[in-house]
């Protein structure tokens, strides 16, 4: 009866948490390799592979406060839940915050995507023309076949970028120079501090991805398996700057534009191996794919919730066409752009995706409170 009830919750558009949780992983890719290694070193120098603690610790606290919202209010979204919490009207104007600013979130990542592959991979091809080819296979395929016809997919470009991302680990370890991730000490902890702030910015996206959890079933779970994948999210990115901080040192890392290609093109041409570039390239475009999918879906679903609609499939369209404007609004370069996400991309994401969850969780742990005190009270 139990496997019956699930097949009849799937056919009705619904995935599984640890599906759901495999697509947060193929999200976080992509910017975890071109952001943390140049990040964390710049603000934290040969401790940034340290940081990730931090994002540890932050993101655990987010999966407990964001477990409270779903045991309270099962089987809703979340802005559904913050409906409850606060109110239709303010609830409203938080999801239209939110779309807005996933809108922009989607112009950014499609910048970076088209940008690295005319710059480090096709210099000859302009830029935009990646950026429609992209835009008609998500926006025309993947997005109007559905949630769950996507999350299939990107189960199958998670096994390949997990297989992808521990081969290219696996070349570049037994390269580690100890000497370039010490030494280590007090004074560095204000510093991997500060390079946190990318690694939890990227990271928020697990709020992102579950503002459709009414699609997701098994939230009972979401706790358990939450903690256990940001267990496994700082593992994998420790790995990832132990492997590039290591390797090419932070001052390099620093002021590079692209620290994961650049580490693994130093050692093509220090150990004559080849093939590594092509295997970053396939993860790069996998996870992009995978995250401006999820970015859209995100923001469909808030246009729903927004306008009260049945279906948002003659959004999809309309969308896609922001997006594409979006995009070529966003930056005329990488430093431009790179400015643009220090400066206040990391902070709006933690804001958004973080805080405002969290505070939801503490309103309405004091609401129930305050509610059964009135209640005894009553009586």
């Amino acid at each position: 009866m139990m496997k019956g009830n699930i097949y009849m919750e799937k056919r009705k558009g619904k995935i599984g948490i640890n599906t759901a949780f495999i697509m947060f992983l193929i999200i976080v890719f992509s910017p975890s390799a071109r952001i943390f290694g140049t990040y964390t070193a710049l603000k934290a120098d040969q401790a940034g592979w340290l940081s990730p603690i931090v994002a540890f610790l932050v993101m655990a606290y987010l999966v407990i406060e964001l477990n409270n919202l779903f045991v309270k209010f099962p089987s809703l979204s979340l802005m559904e839940i913050y409906e409850k919490v606060t109110g239709k009207i303010l609830a409203k104007v938080i999801a239209l915050v939110y779309l807005i600013w996933i809108i922009i979130l989607t112009g950014l990542n499609l910048k970076s995507y088209t940008m690295r592959l005319s710059t480090a991979v096709y210099p000859n091809i302009q830029e935009n023309i990646f950026l429609i080819i992209t835009l008609v296979i998500i926006g025309g395929l993947i997005v109007k076949a559905g949630f769950v016809v996507a999350s299939r997919m990107f189960k199958i470009f998670f096994w390949i970028t997990a297989l992808g991302f521990f081969v290219l680990c696996g070349v570049l370890f037994p390269n580690i120079s100890i000497n370039k991730l010490t030494p280590i000490s007090y004074l560095d902890i204000i510093p991997i501090f500060e390079g946190s702030i990318a690694i939890i910015a990227i990271w928020s996206y697990i709020t992102l991805l579950f503002i459709m959890s009414e699609n997701i079933i098994g939230m009972k779970y979401f706790k358990k398996r939450g903690l256990q994948i940001v267990g496994y999210l700082y593992l994998a990115v420790t790995l990832l700057l132990v492997c590039l901080i290591g390797n090419s040192g932070s001052y390099v890392l620093s002021r590079s534009t692209f620290p994961y290609l650049l580490t693994v093109e130093q050692m093509i041409l220090l150990e004559t191996i080849t093939g590594l570039e092509a295997i970053l390239v396939v993860l790069w475009i996998l996870s992009d794919f995978a995250l401006v999918t999820v970015l859209i879906l995100t923001s469909l679903k808030l246009v729903k919730y927004i306008f009260n609609l049945e279906d948002t499939t003659m959004f999809t369209n309309l969308v896609t066409i922001i997006a594409f404007y979006t995009t070529n609004l966003i930056a005329n370069n990488y430093y431009t752009m790179r400015d643009f996400s220090y400066n206040y991309v990391y902070m709006i994401n933690i804001i958004i995706f973080i805080i405002i969850p969290v505070l939801m969780s503490w309103f309405n742990k004091l609401r129930t409170k305050a509610q059964k005190a009135l209640a005894k009270n009553s009586n």
